[in-house]
């Protein structure tokens, strides 16, 4: 700001600060623009800056303009409803005032009231407000939703590439496979699951824990991208150990009806299950732990 630009180019302001660091720097860039009439630009991933800063909004994708315009035309055009849970003593009182509120559905159940509402046509603050001035509310909590198309057609492309490559390798599938496929998909969900908590509890110890764990996580993945035989003996018993091995390598040789000559055991191949139980209690055991011991405001 010494040579005072007309134009601030801004990337990542806010990243690695704490709260009360990132509501001053957020509160300098408001007062140059609107005292000094200056324009920022800023690149960012988190969305209190883009509420608090930006009238405009651009959304780029691998280089491609997919949105540009104002944010609350962003939110209607891609959220979705949220839900509040609260717990509350007795039954729930004055509904309609809910519903004036902005409440589009209001269930309950002894106690417990889950309330659907959407982000842009009222805030969370307003249904909460009515909530607990016609009941006692003793705990709630906020769970924004919304539905990602890209993860949609991933899905429905996995689905095709899966049919089309078992009717090319003649694998017909009967009962107990499909079974066994959905089990190992929902394995392969708590695996994932698990592993990402874990990387999440590298930043109770590390500052820099997002690249460390991206870096751990993204080299394996990339390993088990190719035919295992193109590695090494030892690298081999490596990445038949590690969990993402029961993903897709394991499944892969059971339902190809392979015994893996000689580099693993066959009963590896039904281990799934126990590994994604084991693996997902482990990051939920590590998470908690890490919360307990966890004192700063941190980064």
């Amino acid at each position: 700001m010494l040579h005072d630009p007309d134009f601030l180019f801004l990337d990542e302001p806010t990243i690695g600060l704490d709260v009360v660091a990132k509501e001053q720097i957020r509160q300098f860039i408001r007062r140059i623009n609107r005292t000094h009439g200056k324009t920022v630009i800023l690149t960012t991933h988190d969305m209190g800056d883009i509420e608090k800063l930006c009238d405009r909004v651009i959304v780029i994708d691998k280089g491609r303009i997919m949105y540009d315009g104002g944010l609350d035309a962003l939110k209607r055009r891609y959220a979705a409803d949220s839900v509040i849970a609260a717990d509350v003593r007795g039954t729930v009182r004055d509904r309609a005032r809910l519903q004036a509120a902005g409440a589009k559905r209001v269930e309950a159940k002894g106690g417990a009231v889950t309330i659907t509402f959407d982000p842009a046509r009222t805030t969370a603050a307003a249904i909460v407000g009515e909530l607990l001035r016609s009941n006692e509310v003793r705990d709630f909590s906020v769970i924004l939703m919304k539905f990602n198309h890209i993860w949609f057609s991933n899905v429905i492309i996995g689905l095709i590439v899966l049919l089309v490559s078992l009717r090319e390798l003649g694998i017909s599938l009967g009962a107990a496979d499909v079974i066994w496929l959905v089990v190992t998909l929902a394995c392969g969900v708590m695996i994932l699951s698990g592993l990402i908590i874990m990387i999440g509890t590298l930043s109770f110890r590390f500052i820099r824990a997002g690249s460390m764990g991206q870096r751990i996580f993204f080299t394996f993945a990339e390993f088990i991208r190719y035919p295992i035989t193109i590695y090494p003996k030892a690298i081999q018993l490596l990445l038949t150990a590690v969990p993402f091995a029961f993903i897709n390598f394991y499944p892969a040789h059971l339902f190809l009806d392979r015994s893996g000559g000689g580099t693993f055991a066959p009963a590896l191949r039904y281990g799934g299950p126990a590994v994604a139980v084991v693996t997902l209690a482990l990051g939920v055991a590590l998470w908690n732990a890490g919360i307990r011991r966890y004192q700063s405001t941190g980064s």
